[in-house]
C-alpha cells in the first residue's frame, strides 16, 4: 500500500505542469491558428471527461485495415490526452478539431512503443496497442510531426499506463500485414505472442523518469537510448523519504563482472552468469557480497570470490572511446565533424556499467531529418546471458572494439554504419590518385541518380570515368565503391583504374567494357543469341565465377542484374557496379531499406526484413539468369511492386524461358528457394557450369 501510494505520489507531481507548455510547442509549429485550435481542443476534451488535458498535438494517423507498404492513406487528427483518455478528433491544421473520433482507455493499453519506420516510408511513428478482449487487440499507428515530439508523447503515456494490469513486456515493431496473415518482424500470425520486448520497463521509469529521451534501434533490439533527460516534463520527487542514488563515477570502481556461473539457492541470492556485469550494493562480509545485475537490475547475494572489477581501461586506446565526458560533449564533438556516421562511444551517466554508443546521422528511413532536428542519436550497448555486447540483435561480439568493427561494416537497424578512420582511408586510396590534367573527359555514356558516366582516356588507355553529383550523394559514400574495389582482382570483375578525389565533384576510374551494359547487350543481339543456348550459357557462367569471387572476399553486391554487369572484348562478361557492395562478418547486412530497391530481383527476405546476404545475391542470380536466356525481357513483366510480393507470397516463380534448358531451368529454381538455407552457395553453383571431367 506505501508504495502505491508512494507511485501516485510520484504520478501526480510528475504531471504538475501548465498548458502553457503544450501551447508553446504549437507555437513553435505553425501558426497564432494552431495555438487557437489547441485551445479550444482542449476545452472540447475536458468538457467531457472533466479531466485536465496533459498534452495535445495534430499528428498524423494512419487507417485501419490497409494493405502492405499502404502510405498514402494517413489522415491528420488532433489528439488530446488526459490521465483516463487518448482521445482523436478530425479536423487539420488549417481546419482544427472537428469531431471526436475516438477515445482509447487508458487502463486498457497493452503497451506504447517505436515503430520501424521504414514500414511506412514515414518518420517518428509510434504504436498504441489496447486490449478489446481476451482475444482481441487493435493498434493506433501515428506519426509525429518531429523525433522530439514523439518522444514527448511517448514518455507522457508510459507515466499514465505504468501501472497497468494488462501492460505487456512484448510488442511488434512492425506492421500485421493482413494480406499475408503474418506480422512484418516475425512472420507469426495475428495471435501469436509478440517478439520483441518492449524498449522500456516501469522499474525504469520510476527509477529514472527522464531516461524516455532519444531513439531506440528500430525492429531489433530493447534499448533505452537516452542517458540525460530532455524532455519538457519532468518528475519533481517531493517524498522526504527519498534518497538520491550515489553518482556513477562513486560506483565506477565496483562494476564487477562474474567469472563463473552461478546458481542461486536461497531466495535473497542472485543468479549468476559468467560475463555478467554487477553493481555492488553491499560487502555483507569477506565472503558474500549483495550484488545487482547491471543489464537486468536484478539483485541479489552471491560468493564475493566468483565477481572480480571489471577492466575496460584499454577503451582508452581507441580515438572513438570518450570515458566519462557528458552527453552534451560528446554531441559537441559530432556536430564538429558534421561526417555521417561519426560515432564516440561513452559511459553512460544514468546507468552504471553500461556505455552509450553516439552516432552522427542526418539521415531517416533514407530521406533527409527535418530543418532544426538534432542528428544525433544514442544507443545504451548492452550484454546478454552469453557476455556478448549488442546494440541491434543481429550483431553480438564478446568485446566493444569488436562490436564498433562489425557496425562498421554493418548498420544492422542503427541510424547509420559507423565511419571507418579517416587517416586508414586517405593512407588507402593515395596510391590510386590520377592527376586531372593526365585524364580527358569525352562523351557522357549516361545519367544515374548518383553519378554520371563518361567515357574518357588517360594518355592512350580508354577508360569509364563516374562523377558525383554533390547533390545525391556524399564524397564519404560515393568514395566507398572506389575503396571496395581496390581490393579487387579478377578476370569477371570490373578493375577499377584509379580516383580523383580531391576534384570538388570526385571521379571514379575504371577499365572502359567495349560492349557495353550486358543488358542492352542482349537486347541488340537478340536474334543471333535467342536459341543460342551455349554463348548464354557461358554468361551466365561468367557471371556466376565473378559473383563466387566476391563471396569468397565475404562480399554481397546487392545490386545484381544484367544492367549491373558488362561485355567486353571477345565476349568477357564482368560484375561491375559496386555502390551498393558490402563486406559482410556473418554473411548479413541488415539494412534500410532502399527507396529505390529493385523489387523484380530482390529475394523475399529484402522486401520483408531489408537481410541481405550472399543467398540473396543467389536469388538475384537467378534472375539475372532469366533474363539472359530471355534475351533482355523484363522480369515479372508489368507487375507492380505489390503484384511481385502476391506472385512470390502465393509460391510463384518465373515462368521458364522459350529457348531455355530444363536443366538450365532447375538451377534458376534452386536459386529461388524461399528457405535460404536451401539455396545454393555461388561456389556450388559454379560446379554446374564448369565442364566434366
Amino acid at each position: 500500500m506505501i508504495g502505491q501510494l508512494a507511485r501516485m505520489k510520484t504520478h501526480s507531481t510528475m504531471f504538475n505542469f501548465h498548458f502553457s507548455s503544450a501551447i508553446s510547442v504549437g507555437e513553435t509549429q505553425g501558426s497564432l491558428r494552431y495555438t487557437e485550435h489547441l485551445i479550444r481542443l482542449r476545452a472540447m476534451a475536458e468538457a467531457v471527461d472533466e479531466e485536465e488535458v496533459l498534452r495535445t498535438s495534430c499528428m498524423m494517423k494512419r487507417p485501419h485495415c490497409r494493405g502492405f507498404l499502404t502510405c498514402h492513406a494517413w489522415r491528420y487528427r488532433w489528439f488530446a490526452l488526459n490521465r483516463r483518455n487518448l482521445i482523436y478528433y478530425d479536423g487539420d491544421k488549417m481546419i482544427g478539431p472537428k469531431r471526436e473520433r475516438r477515445r482509447v482507455e487508458l487502463s486498457r493499453v497493452v503497451w506504447v512503443e517505436f515503430v520501424d519506420t521504414s514500414e511506412f516510408g514515414r518518420r517518428n511513428v509510434f504504436q498504441v496497442c489496447c486490449k478489446v478482449n481476451d482475444n482481441q487487440r487493435f493498434i493506433i499507428y501515428v506519426a509525429a510531426e518531429t523525433d522530439n515530439e514523439r518522444t514527448q508523447w511517448l514518455s507522457d503515456l508510459r507515466k499514465l499506463i505504468a501501472e497497468n494490469q494488462v501492460l505487456s513486456m512484448t510488442y511488434h515493431p512492425n506492421t500485421f500485414m493482413k494480406t499475408r496473415g503474418h506480422w512484418g518482424c516475425c512472420f507469426k500470425r495475428k495471435k501469436d505472442l509478440p517478439c520483441t520486448e518492449i524498449t522500456w520497463t516501469p522499474a525504469e521509469l520510476n527509477n529514472n523518469p527522464s531516461a524516455d529521451n532519444g531513439r531506440l534501434p528500430q525492429q531489433e533490439t530493447p534499448v533505452n537510448t537516452a542517458d540525460e533527460g530532455q524532455g519538457s516534463i519532468q518528475s519533481e520527487n517531493t517524498n522526504s523519504d527519498f534518497v538520491e542514488p550515489r553518482t556513477p563515477e562513486s560506483q565506477e570502481d565496483e562494476i564487477m563482472e562474474a567469472l563463473y556461473d552461478f546458481d542461486g539457492v536461497n531466495t535473497v541470492d542472485l543468479t549468476l552468469h559468467k560475463y555478467d556485469e554487477l553493481l555492488v550494493v553491499e560487502k555483507i562480509n569477506e565472503n558474500w557480497w549483495r550484488l545487482k545485475n547491471v543489464h537486468t537490475e536484478e539483485e541479489g547475494e552471491a560468493p564475493s570470490n566468483f565477481v572480480a572489477p571489471r577492466d575496460h581501461s584499454y577503451l582508452n586506446n581507441y580515438e572513438w572511446y570518450l570515458g566519462t565526458a557528458k552527453r552534451q560533449e560528446a554531441e559537441d564533438l559530432l556536430l564538429e565533424q558534421g561526417s555521417e556516421g561519426a560515432f564516440y562511444v561513452r559511459k553512460s551517466r544514468t546507468r552504471p556499467g553500461i556505455y552509450t554508443l553516439s552516432i552522427y546521422s542526418k539521415t531517416d528511413c533514407g530521406d533527409s531529418l527535418p530543418e532544426g532536428e538534432m542528428p544525433i542519436r544514442h544507443y545504451h550497448i548492452r550484454k546478454d546471458a552469453d557476455g556478448l555486447y549488442y546494440v541491434s540483435q543481429s550483431v553480438k561480439c564478446r568485446t566493444i572494439p569488436k562490436l564498433i568493427e562489425d557496425h562498421q561494416h554493418n548498420p544492422a537497424m542503427l541510424c547509420a554504419r559507423l565511419k571507418h578512420s579517416d587517416n586508414d582511408r586517405l593512407t588507402s586510396m593515395e596510391r590510386w590518385e590520377i592527376e586531372p590534367s593526365d585524364l580527358r573527359l569525352l562523351e557522357v555514356v549516361s545519367n544515374g541518380p548518383t553519378c554520371v558516366l563518361r567515357r574518357g582516356r588517360v594518355q592512350c588507355l580508354d577508360v569509364i570515368v563516374k562523377i558525383m553529383i554533390p547533390a545525391a550523394v556524399t564524397v564519404e559514400d560515393f568514395m566507398e565503391e572506389a575503396r571496395l574495389m581496390t581490393n579487387l582482382k579478377h578476370p569477371n570483375i570490373v578493375e577499377l583504374l584509379g580516383v580523383c578525389s580531391h576534384l570538388p565533384e570526385p571521379y571514379i576510374v575504371t577499365e572502359c567494357m567495349k560492349g557495353g551494359c550486358l543488358l542492352y547487350h542482349l537486347r541488340n543481339n537478340e536474334n543471333a543469341l535467342l536459341n543460342n543456348v551455349d554463348v548464354l550459357f557461358r554468361m551466365c557462367a561468367q557471371v556466376c565465377s565473378g559473383l563466387a569471387y566476391l563471396e569468397s572476399r565475404k562480399l554481397i553486391h546487392r545490386d545484381l542484374a544484367a544492367r549491373t554487369c558488362f561485355v567486353g572484348a571477345d565476349d568477357v562478361i564482368k560484375v561491375g557496379n559496386f555502390g551498393l557492395c558490402r563486406y559482410v562478418i556473418n554473411d548479413l547486412y541488415v539494412g534500410k531499406i532502399e527507396k529505390n530497391i529493385a523489387f523484380k530481383w530482390a529475394a523475399p527476405e529484402v522486401l520483408y526484413r531489408s537481410n541481405f546476404s550472399s543467398k540473396s545475391d543467389v536469388w538475384a542470380f537467378g534472375v539475372l539468369m532469366w533474363e539472359v536466356f530471355s534475351c533482355g525481357r523484363i522480369p515479372y513483366g508489368r507487375m507492380n511492386n505489390q503484384q511481385i510480393i502476391d506472385f512470390l507470397e502465393a509460391g510463384q516463380i518465373l515462368e521458364k524461358p522459350r529457348f531455355c534448358l530444363n536443366e538450365v531451368y532447375q538451377l534458376m529454381t534452386q536459386c529461388w528457394t524461399r528457405d535460404i538455407h536451401q539455396r545454393p552457395s555461388f561456389k556450388s553453383l559454379l560446379t554446374y557450369f564448369q565442364p566434366s571431367g
